[in-house]
């Protein structure tokens, strides 16, 4: 797994500027990058890198959804739920994940599906989990459909009141929230 980190091109051994980008946070300037220059990690596509973050989230126990929403939560340092530009940057960097500023800013880019300038929860799971498989998208199908109650489209609160009792929440039973407050978190 470590060995993974500083292979940041995924080429199965680390050259000397990945060594060095290692060893020293950045990597060595140099006046060539020599025969393979064309397959690192600076000439891969925004799926390659994600590809690669995935697997570097993944070395930090980060492999399931608790666990990427977790290091989401560390990155959102304003808390608002969503990751601006600045915050995923310092995040990366942070991690000592050993992404370039311009790997970084195609990364976010990326994870920006809709383009406002920041990276909702949502656009960050889809980006790093990928795509699901047909039996799990039946699945979520059917779980979508339990719950949306009227079949609007959407579930909304009263959705998730017909379908889920927050009343023996130990939150709700200690009297630290309330039912509506446990049904949001739920949502």
């Amino acid at each position: 797994m470590l060995f993974n980190i500083y292979d940041v091109d995924g080429s199965g051994s680390i050259d000397y500027h990945e060594f060095s980008a290692g060893l020293f946070g950045k990597p060595m300037p140099s006046s060539s990058q020599g025969s393979r220059a064309g397959t690192t990690a600076a000439a891969q596509g925004p799926e390659q890198l994600a590809e690669s973050l995935k697997n570097k989230l993944a070395t930090r126990g980060s492999r399931g959804i608790i666990g990427l929403a977790r290091q989401f939560k560390i990155m959102d340092d304003d808390n608002s739920k969503t990751l601006n530009k600045a915050e995923f940057n310092k995040a990366m960097s942070d991690f000592g994940l050993g992404f370039t500023n311009a790997q970084m800013s195609t990364l976010f880019d990326y994870f920006d599906v809709d383009s406002n300038g920041t990276i909702s929860y949502d656009e960050f799971i889809r980006a790093v989990r990928g795509p699901m498989n047909q039996s799990r998208q039946k699945i979520v199908l059917q779980a979508f459909k339990k719950l949306d109650k009227d079949g609007n489209g959407w579930i909304d609160l009263s959705d998730v009141r017909g379908v889920y009792n927050a009343k023996k929440h130990p939150d709700v039973l200690a009297g630290k929230k309330t039912e509506d407050q446990i049904l949001q978190e739920f949502l």
